[in-house]
């Protein structure tokens, strides 16, 4: 968020700059990847840095050698942490601003001679495991078949137009802002703030419309220039409700904290069997709010909406991440896991092997030498004398008990966790077996 504002100062309003800034802290998708301690996140706060230098370079203000090293920082840590996406959102900016200027001249604001040698620095550590992995031979990665016994990352089949549908979901309040100022956006493209948006975040968003497999952290990079875009509109006053269509897309404040407020007391109540009572009481407070910072969205109160707006995402977030997410033992599945097998295990200090629940924090709950393995190879792993556990999600039990079977290793099931995983948005059951069993 704070970064955006860095980005969005650099246009000139620091009103514009100061809506911006809130409206990515607002932004539920940022929220979520920043709680996950995602790359992504990492890789969000990098494309932004690299934005922030790239558009003073473009305006010519402040375009001085700390923003040259702040753009091949930006880009340099953008390619360590998501690979090529930060440096072809960048491609493809520089070529749109560019045939805007009809010249590649002010490109030589950023320095490019001693800029790519500050990048080759910071990627070195990236190109030389790179290079080791080609080296061994395991250049091409794992294959489709191990992703899917690993597990990957939430995704869905999902047609072009899916990720505006979902734009309040994504981006928070800015979505209601976005919605009303889609022709003035038309009629200003040429303004410097909303043509620099369009050109970091539009491409991109394109794409991930145009290709089938959808997933939230694609968009991520363009959130802040969503927020720019909002903020540019509301900076003109242009956010205003003309007719019925404009009346409906502005309904956003009136409709989803008041729906937060009764939909997640009760599936926490339906998953816990008891209520979060601080949660609850801060989703009231939002479906207060948001009402009212929709009866605001006028000129003369505009700004007091944008602001209540955030302030009404703050208290959600305050139920769902201080109350609700703490209090749902069924997203605490490492710790259960941790539990079950300090419950259940034949013997002392057992080593781990894991299959379909590729969580980081398995490894926390479990110990650093906890492996992440396909289902054969967790099979293998019990094969090997010693006191040894697999933790095996139940869609990877028949590839398991198949090659156990090959083996002619008899495996017993001690018992298994129910509960969600955030990483692939689905309910899971994670068993734990041991070696030994009536085949063996």
């Amino acid at each position: 968020a704070m970064l955006t504002w860095w980005l969005a100062i650099a246009f000139g309003s620091s009103r514009m700059a100061l809506i911006a800034g809130l409206f990515v802290a607002a932004s539920g998708l940022v929220g979520l990847e920043a709680r996950l301690a995602s790359a992504d996140a990492l890789g969000l706060a990098a494309s932004v840095l690299c934005a922030g230098a790239l558009a003073r370079c473009w305006l010519g203000r402040d375009a001085t050698d700390i923003a040259a090293a702040l753009f091949w920082t930006g880009l340099g840590l953008g390619i360590v942490t998501t690979g090529p996406v930060v440096p072809a959102i960048t491609v493809v900016a520089v070529l749109i601003l560019s045939i805007e200027k009809g010249s590649l001249r002010w490109l030589m604001q950023l320095r490019p001679g001693m800029g790519v040698v500050w990048l080759f620095v910071i990627v070195s550590p990236w190109l030389i495991a790179v290079a080791l992995a080609v080296s061994q031979g395991v250049a091409d990665g794992p294959s489709p078949d191990y992703l899917t016994q690993i597990g990957v990352p939430f995704h869905i089949e999902a047609p072009p137009g899916s990720y505006v549908l979902i734009l309040p979901l994504l981006v928070g309040p800015a979505a209601t802002f976005i919605f009303l100022g889609i022709t003035w956006f038309m009629a200003e493209l040429r303004r410097p703030a909303v043509l620099f948006a369009f050109a970091w975040g539009g491409p991109l968003w394109l794409a991930a419309e145009l290709i089938s497999v959808k997933q939230p952290q694609s968009v991520l990079p363009a959130v802040p220039a969503v927020a720019l875009l909002a903020a540019a509109a509301i900076d003109a006053g242009a956010t205003v409700i003309r007719g019925r269509v404009s009346w409906f897309y502005s309904l956003g404040p009136f409709i989803w904290p008041p729906l937060v407020a009764i939909v997640l007391p009760l599936v926490f109540f339906h998953l816990e069997g008891r209520m979060a009572w601080f949660g609850a009481a801060a989703f009231l407070v939002a479906a207060i709010l948001g009402p009212v910072a929709w009866f605001w969205i006028r000129p003369p109160t505009m700004l007091a909406s944008v602001l209540l707006s955030v302030a009404t995402v703050v208290f959600i977030y305050i139920g769902f991440f201080g109350s609700f997410v703490p209090g749902l033992s069924a997203l605490r599945v490492s710790q259960n896991v941790a539990a079950l097998a300090a419950e259940v295990s034949p013997c002392r200090s057992p080593l781990f092997a894991a299959t379909g629940y590729p969580e980081e924090s398995l490894v926390l709950a479990l110990g650093p030498a906890t492996r992440l393995v396909d289902a054969w190879s967790a099979a293998d792993f019990l094969n090997i004398p010693g006191c040894r556990l697999a933790v095996v999600d139940r869609t990877q039990i028949p590839p398991f008990h198949q090659r156990a079977d090959d083996l002619g290793l008899g495996v017993t099931d001690l018992g298994h966790v129910d509960g969600f995983d955030l990483r692939k948005m689905h309910v899971v059951q994670v068993h734990l077996f041991v070696a030994g069993g009536p085949t063996e």
